[in-house]
């Protein structure tokens, strides 16, 4: 079996990644997908279904999704929250599992 070496990483980046608990970095990494991932994939989903979007591309669905999570929006925050939520979820749901089993 190959051994492979870890890559080199910017000291900065390392350092900031090692300063954050390993218990927050999935709900972490799950807060950024739904910020920076889940709208870009809502956008190709609607652009198959329903057709080009009205305000533009991706870059604008992003801007018109920052901004209505600065006003507030249910529906915005929804999708931003989602995938932590999951997460947070399922990691309850493992440790009711293992408190009951």
């Amino acid at each position: 079996m190959a051994y492979y070496a870890r890559m080199a990483k910017n000291e900065a980046v390392a350092a900031a990644v090692d300063r954050v608990p390993s218990g927050f970095r999935l709900p972490l990494a799950a807060l950024a997908v739904g910020l920076f991932v889940a709208p870009p994939l809502i956008w190709l989903t609607g652009r198959g279904l329903f057709g080009a979007y009205a305000n533009g591309g991706p870059f604008s669905l992003w801007g018109d999704f920052f901004g209505l999570l600065a006003r507030g929006s249910l529906a915005a925050w929804i999708v931003a929250l989602a995938p932590l939520a999951l997460v947070l979820l399922v990691r309850g749901a493992i440790a009711l599992s293992r408190r009951v089993g």
